[in-house]
């Protein structure tokens, strides 16, 4: 027969849970609390084993059967919700489909798509991507040169020939050249299984595969080509995001850096101009977003690109072919104004300077856009562009004067945003309504000379604006953020 061991600790200290002495007559705690020192409370007695009766076996029962039944309602509901969604073999004919009412709009295209399986790696027939890919070669291609137009056609044209050796990244970058080209597509040139929203959903199938893989100058290539979409849409936070990125994947190729190496003059050009977009567009979207720019000026060790490069790209001629100057360089200069602009007027610490600092600034920044644009070649001013009759041109140099534009509104506060002169241009014209006499009209800052200067500016651009053959919705989004 077993023996239980006797307890060692006292009623008392059992009950508190502290050691015991067992001291005779009394341990230490008591005597210290007083209480008296005993052994065999009921208490510490064993407590007997819970019996389950059968009603608690008949409830348990009842619970599991309910269960049951609420496990299999929910997959029947799974089941029918699965079979409402459209199967992913046949995405691209829904795409396909409904790819004419498709004009790239941010609530049709998320930056985050679904990944395609190698085996759905489709392309238009050869003949139609060498069409579409010339297009974007002289038109915005030959303005912002991203890519080397003789590896990128050979790239194509690889593509067709050796189908065993296709990638993805590969894939990725046609679909983004592509969408770019269907920016200057008319409508009626395009058939219906093509849009720029199509091309560009197809890279996103393969966005982590060009994000995650291994860095090479094409993976850089495709995000800026998608940050160059999606600045055409009405939300910057896909191009806010991917800017990020791109420029991260540039500094891991060293593109903000010379490097002696192996590579030709020609490879050497196509980095260099490949950094030089994503820094003009992380310009555009800092001040368009009112945040600080990824790229700082102090980590760039790198010439500006040439006024007049060995190979021409960049550079834009007037009709006669006389006068030309660099577009990319032009561009580039301006992105640097647009980031002394934010430092000065848009970022934190503007805001703590004083009226004599904000004066030195604008007088500042407004020299340096003075000596910006009397620098362009009077065959390329907004009144010239229009009456040259180049229609290519025309959508990039909008683009380029209403981002001047944007930074003078800016500097002067001359802009829809500027609280304090909207309120003095409404008591203006209630004053001329009510009293019926004419009163000087109140300028957005005290240092504005020239407001008639920046009144003709408005217009010249307003009227290269309407120049614009075809004004789809990403040129008037991107036309819009930027007076915005």
């Amino acid at each position: 027969m077993l023996q239980h061991k006797a307890r060692k600790a006292c009623d008392f200290c059992y009950r508190r849970r502290i050691k015991c002495d067992a001291q005779k007559p009394q341990c230490s705690n008591c005597i210290l609390h007083g209480s008296v020192c005993a052994f065999g409370a009921t208490s510490r007695k064993a407590r007997p084993r819970h019996q389950e009766s059968g009603e608690d076996i008949g409830v348990l029962r009842l619970q599991v059967e309910r269960l049951e039944s609420n496990l299999g309602h929910a997959l029947k509901r799974i089941d029918e919700l699965q079979s409402l969604v459209p199967r992913w073999d046949n995405a691209p004919d829904l795409l396909a489909a409904s790819a004419h009412t498709a004009n790239l709009h941010e609530d049709q295209v998320d930056l985050v798509q679904k990944e395609l399986s190698d085996a759905r790696m489709e392309l238009p027939p050869l003949q139609q991507v060498l069409s579409a890919t010339e297009v974007y070669l002289i038109t915005l291609n030959a303005v912002l040169p991203l890519f080397h137009p003789g590896r990128l056609l050979q790239s194509i044209n690889n593509w067709y020939a050796h189908p065993g050796r296709r990638e993805r990244t590969t894939w990725a970058a046609i679909n983004v050249v592509l969408a770019l080209a269907h920016r200057h597509i008319t409508p009626n040139e395009a058939t219906l299984s093509e849009s720029a929203a199509y091309y560009l959903h197809n890279a996103q199938t393969v966005l982590s595969d060009v994000i995650m893989g291994d860095v090479d100058l094409l993976n850089v290539q495709i995000v800026i080509g998608m940050v160059m979409l999606f600045q055409g849409t009405r939300d910057l936070k896909p191009a806010t995001m991917l800017i990020a990125i791109a420029l991260r994947l540039a500094h891991e190729l060293g593109l903000h850096t010379r490097r002696d190496g192996y590579l030709d003059t020609s490879q050497v050009l196509e980095r260099d101009r490949v950094f030089w977009i994503a820094y003009l567009l992380d310009r555009d979207i800092s001040l368009r977003t009112s945040r600080p720019p990824v790229q700082r000026e102090a980590d760039i060790d790198l010439e500006w690109p040439s006024a007049e490069p060995e190979d021409g790209a960049g550079n834009v001629t007037d009709a006669d072919g006389i006068f030309g100057f660099n577009f990319l360089r032009c561009r580039v200069r301006l992105a640097r104004i647009q980031g002394e602009v934010y430092d000065f007027l848009v970022a934190t610490r503007a805001g703590t300077m004083d009226d004599y600092q904000r004066h030195e600034n604008i007088v500042r920044l407004n020299h340096m856009l003075d000596d910006w644009i009397s620098d362009i070649p009077p065959p390329f001013r907004p009144s010239a562009v229009l009456q040259a009759g180049q229609p290519n041109l025309c959508r990039s140099f909008a683009v380029l004067y209403s981002t001047h534009l944007a930074c003078r509104t800016l500097v002067y506060r001359a802009h829809a945003m500027e609280s304090r002169w909207m309120q003095s241009l409404r008591s203006f014209g209630r004053t001329v309504t009510q009293q019926g006499y004419i009163v000087p009209a109140p300028l957005p800052t005290p240092s504005l000379q020239d407001w008639e200067t920046l009144v003709d500016e408005t217009r010249g651009c307003m009227r290269l604006f309407w120049g614009v053959e075809r004004r789809d919705q990403a040129f008037i989004w991107s036309e819009n953020s930027l007076y915005h």
